[in-house]
């Protein structure tokens, strides 16, 4: 287990982290429907669909990444070991595949 200093200062990193990567998708998804929705304006809908595609993909990759890094951090400030397990499997949620 963790002595009680790394573990605070763990602690803050990681929900600071966490809050960091929700608040940046949260902008990213505004900033991708203002931008449909200015499109809207002088386009008809169908060309502007991939805008909302992008937004459900954006959501649905960080939404899988945000719950095992949640359930990291509140196990790793419970000083639980099974935070080890979160902690890898939100690493391996972020892992960029080349196709």
């Amino acid at each position: 287990m963790y002595s009680l200093y790394p573990l605070v200062i763990g602690t803050i990193y990681y929900t600071g982290s966490l809050a960091a990567n929700i608040v940046l998708t949260i902008l990213i998804i505004c900033r991708l429907l203002l931008h449909r929705k200015t499109l809207l304006k002088t386009l008809p809908e169908e060309y502007t669909k991939p805008y909302s595609l992008v937004v459900a993909i954006i959501v649905e990759s960080a939404l899988l990444y945000t719950t095992f890094a949640l359930a990291f951090v509140i196990s790793y400030a419970l000083n639980n070991p099974i935070n080890q397990v979160f902690m890898c499997m939100g690493s391996a949620c972020q892992v960029r595949r080349n196709s």
